[in-house]
């Protein structure tokens, strides 16, 4: 001990005195910095464990990196004294390392136990006991802690380290936020000698992996080992002393994860880590996941990550977990309850605070109660250790009164389902319009009320319904709890121009959302035609196999070619609703690199629905959309609106300016059309920082000129065939009600035209320069032998509610989507002229004619009719004079 300092020689205890009288020991063989230091098995967190070769050399660097940046600032603040550091890691763990790099540095280890780790309480009472001054911990276990009063006494660590998994904003801002606490994250496989990088919570507000640690070197590269640019994501890579030399008796794994480094000297490797990461302009690595993070539900992409995180940002959830059991979505919550003594929070409540940030298919159908998250022996989340919900929770939930009983029997019905949750909703079910159209028959028949379709897509559950039952009010658009959309016109910071780089000065690539819908299969087909673009099509769908399979039916379903369905068109699945547009984080960075101009036409088109269950699909996704514009290379956005969203219920002038933006308080009560307004806000937002942006606002889009082709889902089709059947149309429409129809084909073509050959930054009103009246309608359907006769406005809907009556005791409830219809029809006022200046001039060099609706109206009538929509008119061997067979 004579070489000991003696001022410690009271705290040291001799285990094995070596007497110097005896023969001098074996000199070990010197050790060369390359030689293996250890071998350590990884987590198995992303497959099986294998045995890393780690060398003295890396074990070294992470010793003096630690020393550099974490330790010695430490000793500095606390006036140059011995630290007292606790090593809560299993020994067999890599990052139990950052614990015994202190004791290397001269302090004090404090080895803590597994029996003491997973009590909470008594952990806390022994750092405050002990004085511990430093913590290395996972998030999730930072969060139990910090969450049971961490930072509650005056004596509490001063040093956090958090690693071992993702780290979400809140706890992040909550550790930073800590008086006198220095906060990292240290990030690292096993691979790369514990920490590969680290962030400094005094320099980074957001959660982030930060920067590589003493003579390492990070690379965020594409799958061609190419670096990406700022803000794009790729895979990580590490290079530099902290990489080990591979799996030891693992020939193929280490071939496959080690790779040839093209950026070292010859015969150094990179570490491929299979983590999506990407560099911030400020130089800073941002983690994004893993590529083999995602769930899947029903064809779905869950992302695990977002739904966690949305749980979490509860103010009664402490921490929150997510796994898939069987084709349920359950999500496990800690509640604050448990250490604050508040309610544990009602699953209802959870899942409408999920649903208003998430999109339908991503909001768990259970929740499961624990009083802490099970963790591996690391500390980590152990997400196989879930519990099984109990079945009471996954089974449906009972109807309680005798309403809920007659809803029950009514949704299971129209579902073909043997049973239906009281909680569980219809559309997530496999509803649609006609089912629901099922439904409120047997209500008018069990009530006596007469609902029309909006009362169930705002109320879509048993629960929800009955409540709207029983309150009596049954009109307006019911279930929208967000009355001031204008808020809802707000764009992160980041989505900037200036964060992308400029935009090539020939666009090669185009990105094309709604590409099934009526009007976006036509003007996919038209930018084939009147462009050399190649052309990615958004599709909701599973797999791109899947969304290529759509595409190729919405293209045979209207009549058009798909011989570029193999050569210029590639299918990409996805979804507006969800993050990175429903794609992987890699399939999202090829788009933000190889996409130079952006087509947004998709939305989810529903005249019943609530502005609140289309906010995700059309508000969020435009964001979405604007994100990615902004991403990688700067793209030109050209956004279809409506024409609606310029319609003031309240007061128009003679002639719509194309630039208008009416109030939000004037818009139609419509949550289709309010959803596209605020959309439109976020695209012309997105051009007051610089985003070039153009907005379409075409009027009523009609069939295809020459074929007929139509949407049989469209509202004024819907009302001609409920005129036909009833025999009979509003007389104050007639004398005074006009209609702008323009051809699909036209408007397809307007845009094409529009995308490659003017600049950005108008509106343009994509409408007829001559609308009909609606009389030519009517005198149509004469024509063709139908008997339509003119009936006041409160007749004709006495004569069309009869007869929707009589056709549901039928089993035909398609007159009940009409007459949801009809209850919007107003009364006719003067003729809404929409300004055509900006488009009258930007098509004045093109062949383009202008619109006619002359062809439209006729093709469309006769299209309807051979394919069964219309009922046959009387005479029917005739169609325009033309034999039908």
């Amino acid at each position: 001990m004579h070489s000991i300092p003696k001022r410690w020689h009271d705290n040291l205890t001799v285990l094995d005195a070596i007497d110097p009288q005896a023969p001098s020991l074996p000199r070990f063989a010197s050790i060369h910095p390359d030689q293996v230091a250890w071998l350590i098995h990884t987590s198995g967190t992303t497959g099986r464990p294998k045995p890393v070769a780690i060398t003295h050399r890396s074990a070294v660097n992470l010793f003096h990196h630690h020393r550099m940046h974490l330790i010695e600032p430490a000793v500095a603040a606390h006036g140059g004294r011995r630290m007292r550091a606790a090593l809560t890691a299993s020994m067999s763990f890599d990052t139990s390392w950052e614990g015994l790099l202190w004791l290397l540095a001269g302090h004090e280890l404090h080895l803590i136990d597994d029996r003491l780790r997973r009590d909470t309480n008594e952990l806390l009472a022994y750092i405050r006991e002990q004085r511990i001054d430093f913590l290395d911990i996972t998030p999730t276990f930072a969060r139990e802690l910090h969450n049971a009063g961490l930072f509650v006494e005056p004596q509490h660590p001063t040093v956090i380290a958090v690693g071992g998994e993702a780290i979400d904003a809140a706890l992040w801002t909550a550790l930073r936020e800590q008086p006198g606490v220095a906060v990292y994250n240290l990030y690292g496989p096993t691979e790369c000698t514990v920490d590969a990088s680290w962030a400094n919570g005094d320099r980074t507000q957001a959660p982030s992996i930060g920067v590589p640690v003493t003579n390492g070197r990070c690379y965020v590269l594409d799958r061609t080992l190419r670096p990406v640019p700022p803000g794009v994501a790729g895979e990580l890579y590490v290079g530099g002393t902290p990489v080990g030399q591979g799996y030891s008796g693992h020939s193929s794994a280490t071939a496959s994860r080690f790779v040839a480094d093209p950026f070292g000297v010859p015969g150094t490797r990179l570490y491929r880590t299979g983590d999506l990461v990407r560099w911030t302009t400020r130089g800073d690595l941002d983690y994004i996941g893993r590529v083999d993070s995602q769930m899947s539900l029903r064809g779905y992409r869950i992302e695990v990550g977002e739904v966690e995180t949305t749980l979490i940002a509860h103010p009664r959830v402490a921490a929150a977990a997510v796994r898939m059991h069987g084709e349920v979505l359950v999500a496990y919550v800690v509640a604050h309850s448990v250490v604050m003594g508040a309610d544990v929070p009602q699953p209802a409540a959870l899942r409408a605070h999920a649903a208003a940030f998430l999109p339908d298919y991503m909001v768990p159908s259970v929740f499961v109660f624990l009083d802490r998250l099970p963790s591996t022996v690391s500390g980590k989340l152990d997400r196989g250790a879930l519990p099984a919900p109990p079945p009471a929770l996954v089974s449906v939930r009972p109807a309680r009164t005798d309403s809920e009983r007659t809803l029950a029997r009514l949704f299971a019905d129209a579902l073909e389902l043997p049973v239906v949750g009281v909680d569980d909703d219809f559309f997530a079910l496999g509803g649609h319009s006609l089912r629901a159209a099922r439904v409120l028959s047997g209500i008018r028949q069990a009530f006596g009320v007469r609902l029309d379709l909006r009362a169930i897509f705002g109320n879509p559950t048993i629960a929800g319904l009955s409540t709207f039952l029983d309150a009596g009010e049954y009109s307006g658009e019911s279930g929208s709890t967000n009355t001031d959309i204008a808020s809802d016109i707000a764009l992160p910071d980041a989505i900037q121009a200036g964060r992308a780089r400029p935009a090539r000065p020939r666009p090669r690539t185009l990105l094309l959302t709604g590409a099934t819908g009526f009007l976006g299969v036509f003007l996919l087909a038209a930018l084939i035609e009147r462009t050399d673009l190649h052309i990615h099509c958004l599709v909701r769908a599973a797999d791109d196999a899947a969304a290529l399979k759509r595409l190729r039916g919405a293209l045979k379903a209207h009549r058009l070619d798909t011989a570029a369905l193999h050569s210029r068109i590639t299918a990409v699945a996805g979804d507006l609703g969800s993050p990175l547009l429903g794609t992987s984080a890699l399939r999202y960075r090829e788009l933000s690199e190889t996409v130079d101009v952006i087509v947004h036409n998709g939305a989810w088109v529903h005249h019943f629905e609530t502005y609140d269950r289309l906010y995700q699909a059309n508000v969020r996704g435009t964001e979405r959309i604007l994100q990615l514009a902004t991403t990688g290379v700067l793209k030109p956005v050209f956004f279809v609106s409506s024409c609606d969203s310029a319609y003031a219920v309240d007061g128009n002038p003679p002639i719509v300016p194309e630039g208008r933006r009416v109030s939000a308080t004037s818009l139609v009560p419509n949550g289709y059309v309010r959803s596209k307004w605020v959309s439109e806000g976020l695209v012309l937002l997105a051009a007051e920082r610089g985003v070039p942006v153009s907005v379409y606002r075409p009027s009523r889009i009609g069939c295809h000129s020459v074929t007929g082709s139509t949407s049989r889902d469209d509202a004024f089709w819907n009302l001609i065939r409920a005129m036909i059947i009833t025999g009979a149309a509003p007389r104050d429409l007639y004398d005074c009600g006009t209609v702008d129809l323009v051809p699909v084909e036209w408007v397809a073509a307007a845009i094409a035209h529009l995308v490659t050959r003017k600049p950005v930054g108008h509106t343009y009103h994509l409408t007829s320069p001559r609308p009909l009246a609606f009389r030519e309608v009517i005198e149509q359907l004469r024509a063709r032998g139908y008997r339509i006769a003119t009936l006041s406005s409160p007749q004709w809907q006495a004569r069309l509610t009869e007869l929707e009556d009589r056709a549901a005791a039928d089993g035909d409830h398609t007159l009940t989507i009409a007459r949801t219809h009809a209850a919007n029809l107003g009364q006719p006022s003067t003729p809404i002229v929409f300004d055509r200046t900006n488009i009258r001039t930007a098509l004045a060099d093109s062949p383009l004619p202008p619109a006619d609706s002359t062809n439209t109206l006729p093709a469309g009538i006769d299209f309807l009719i051979t394919t069964g929509f219309f009922p046959r008119p009387p005479n029917r061997h005739l169609i325009e004079g033309k034999p039908v067979s």
